[in-house]
């Protein structure tokens, strides 16, 4: 199990929050911007919004701040082309971890209305580091998708996972992934990343699993998956299991006129 980089993780987490939220301040579309409380923030709110224009309604909607800080890109490149949904994540004890549930389905985050998803973008090189605190002059750049959390939850219901069946999701990921890190035959598309034996992470396609996307190459290094994939992560503390939703697929959605979403570029260069 590798350190947890938690601390640095909500402090870049933070800074990202305040230039968003000074964004949508100014933005005109919302005629209230407001910070949630501590109480409120555990039960999966940030911020509140009120928009006439775009809820059609005076209400304050609860938004869930979500941004990629550890997978930031250096200006002029393109953004990691998915954003993670956390299904599980376990809670170091010191006896291989306490389940806990993740911020899609979890009891806990009962306030949550929207999620306000964003990719990150800074100046330099050396800032791409995650264990590098960032400061607001580092960041070039801030793209961002507001979407209704049970928007997500529907999509996901049409890969077969919701809340009911999540974690015997994961149980069965895990059978089929110890199947085939034993025995290599679960005739499954597996992408699996080992290091001395040792699990680094492991990912398999909820859309077409027995198949590997094609690509300009037949290297093994280089396959792809369909997405969306359930995406495990056992090298960090927390070994969370993720839902990776194509970011071209979330900013559809929120473009759809069926669905309310916005979808932004902040360009701090500007």
């Amino acid at each position: 199990m590798g350190k947890s980089n938690w601390n640095v993780d909500i402090e870049n987490e933070s800074v990202i929050n305040d230039l968003i939220i000074e964004h949508l301040t100014n933005s005109g579309m919302f005629e209230k911007v407001k910070r949630s409380t501590k109480e409120e923030n555990h039960k999966g709110s940030d911020i509140q919004l009120v928009s006439e224009r775009f809820f059609k309604d005076n209400l304050l909607h609860h938004v869930d701040l979500k941004t990629a800080t550890n997978y930031r890109k250096v200006d002029g490149d393109e953004s990691i082309p998915t954003f993670a949904f956390e299904l599980q994540f376990s809670k170091p004890d010191g006896n291989g971890g306490i389940k806990k549930e993740g911020w899609v389905f979890g009891e806990k985050y009962t306030l949550t209305e929207w999620y306000l998803i964003s990719w990150i973008w800074v100046y330099d090189e050396e800032k791409r580091d995650r264990k590098v605190t960032l400061s607001k002059e580092d960041i070039s750049q801030i793209e961002f998708v507001l979407i209704k959390k049970e928007v997500i939850k529907k999509y996901l219901k049409y890969y077969k996972v919701n809340k009911k069946n999540y974690e015997k999701v994961i149980d069965r990921f895990n059978s089929l992934l110890n199947k085939e890190r034993l025995k290599k035959n679960s005739k499954l598309a597996f992408i699996i990343k080992e290091e001395n034996r040792k699990l680094n992470y492991a990912t398999l396609s909820l859309y077409k699993p027995t198949e590997y996307r094609l690509t300009e190459t037949t290297n093994k290094e280089d396959r792809k998956l369909y997405l969306p994939q359930i995406y495990y992560t056992a090298w960090l503390a927390e070994q969370p299991y993720n839902i990776l939703i194509s970011k071209k697929s979330l900013i559809d959605i929120v473009n759809d006129r069926r669905y309310k979403g916005i979808h932004r570029i902040i360009d701090f260069k500007l």
